[in-house]
């Protein structure tokens, strides 16, 4: 298979027909803003400051405002500052995509994928955009990201593809059909994508706390203001009289929270950990048991060959070695690290078995040779000599 030409791929380009979707790493600079300033408490200090510095007195507006001001600021740089590292860290984590054009293997971004491309699945691979199988072989998907069953799926030629699904044995080629905001995994992720910020216990106690101290001021500043008016003062003492009022809330408790966090949030920034939001520290004090998937979601899943040890004539362990890596259908990231090591034999193989988590091991017969390749504890029953093997091991 050919795949597109540079040119079809230009002109799918330019009719727009190309993988690109608003991908979003996390809140917006303006959203993060808005959060941080817009709340009841400090809308209602900051009409007050503005009336009060209208009115000349500078030193009642600064008071009523200068600590909230404070306490804005420390929030919105922190989780500013979370934001750009997250969009750095999105931005080198990009997957790629192994397409076919004019004939040949090329690796390209993921926006870079356009309508009608034969996308290249392989073991390990997953799948970016929607599409239609056109080839395969022993091809199975993990679709439980998908549909939540934890079986792999046999794939045949004009099955469908969805985007999340990942290739766990064998190869195949798609062709793409939906991409960007039109596929499967994007319109499922659509309301998922969405931010939903939550208050901490501490954040939730303080709140509360601060509702009934500002229903009380209310109430003080509804009295005042019928008394200040029954006297007949000017608008500018009846606004000092209501930030007088306000008193009565613990401006600086805001501050001193958001402090700690920030405080918090620098000692373990040096150790690595990037907080997107201030109240992360809290929340993870209230954590005791952290539940995992397996090691491939924490490492690169990069492999290299480090050693080996031959049970037979080393020569006659390479040679198999280099002909499994070299027939078998699947090279997963284990058989592109044995075959970098023991290099490439022009083989083909005649049946194969190919590898999966539940087998645990992969077989292929070239010829009069068949060789097996999988976990020890599934291997060893069958194999003769296997004294040490597993001490070794």
């Amino acid at each position: 298979m050919t795949g597109l030409t540079s040119a079809e791929v230009a002109e799918r380009k330019a009719r727009g027909e190309v993988n690109q979707s608003e991908s979003v790493t996390g809140r917006s600079y303006l959203d993060i803003l808005v959060k941080n300033v817009a709340t009841p408490f400090n809308l209602l200090l900051f009409i007050i400051g503005a009336a009060l510095a209208l009115l000349g007195n500078w030193i009642s507006a600064i008071s009523a405002t200068g600590i909230i001001i404070f306490n804005i600021l420390i929030s919105t740089i922190q989780e500013m500052r979370a934001k750009r590292r997250l969009d750095k860290i999105a931005l080198l984590t990009r997957p790629k995509v192994t397409v076919i054009r004019d004939g040949q293997e090329t690796t390209v971004d993921q926006d870079d994928v356009v309508k009608d491309d034969l996308v290249v699945l392989r073991s390990g691979d997953q799948a970016l955009v929607d599409g239609t199988l056109e080839s395969v072989n022993s091809l199975e998907m993990d679709e439980s990201v998908l549909t939540g069953e934890s079986h792999t799926v046999r794939k045949n030629a004009g099955d469908p593809i969805l985007s999340g699904t990942v290739c766990v044995s064998g190869e195949g080629m798609f062709k793409v059909t939906a991409f960007g905001d039109d596929s499967y995994a994007n319109k499922m992720l659509a309301d998922a994508k969405k931010f939903v910020s939550k208050s901490t216990p501490l954040q939730m106690e303080t709140s509360t706390i601060t509702k009934i101290l500002m229903v009380l001021a209310g109430i003080l500043i509804i009295l005042s203001l019928a008394m200040e008016l029954f006297r007949g003062h000017d608008i500018d003492e009846i606004l000092e009289v209501m930030v007088l009022c306000l008193d009565v809330v613990p401006i600086a408790l805001f501050l001193l929270v958001t402090l700690t966090y920030m405080l918090a949030a620098v000692r373990m920034s040096k150790t690595g950990v990037l907080l997107q939001n201030s109240n992360s520290v809290e929340s993870i004090s209230h954590v005791d048991t952290v539940c995992m998937d397996k090691t491939g979601t924490i490492t690169t899943n990069k492999l290299l060959f480090e050693s080996d040890k031959p049970y037979i004539e080393p020569k006659e362990a390479a040679r198999l070695c280099s002909l499994l890596a070299s027939a078998t259908g699947s090279r997963n990231r284990t058989m592109q690290a044995v075959l970098a090591h023991y290099g490439e034999t022009d083989a083909k193989a005649d049946e194969e078995i190919q590898f999966s988590s539940d087998r645990k091991f992969s077989a292929v017969r070239v010829g009069d040779d068949t060789i097996y390749s999988g976990a020890w504890n599934v291997l060893e029953p069958h194999c003769r000599n296997a004294d040490g093997v597993g001490e070794y091991i």
